[in-house]
């Protein structure tokens, strides 16, 4: 399967030892992401750690982790990952 990111990279899912949910702060701001690495460890500092997706609350990563399990487990052949919803600004 190919995997195309949010920054439109193709990524072989082959490639890939393991996806996981990422939920924890950077400059000060919480993010909710899917991440891809290349090798087992989940080490942030390394170049083995590809960024699939960011999204708004973990809610909405757990649906679109979810909507990549099931992916895979048919078989597709390209999975687009899906932009972040656009939340609602109330003054």
């Amino acid at each position: 399967m190919t995997i195309v990111t949010q920054d439109l990279e193709l990524i072989n899912y082959d490639k890939l030892s393991k996806i996981v949910m990422y939920s924890g702060e950077i400059d000060n701001t919480e993010i909710f992401a899917i991440v891809g690495f290349e090798s087992m460890s989940e080490d942030f500092e390394s170049n083995t750690d590809i960024m699939l997706g960011v999204y708004n609350n973990s809610d909405e990563c757990e649906e679109v982790i979810n909507s990549l399990l099931e992916a895979i487990s048919v078989g597709k052949a390209v999975y687009q990952m899906p932009e972040p919803a656009v939340e609602e600004v109330t003054a």
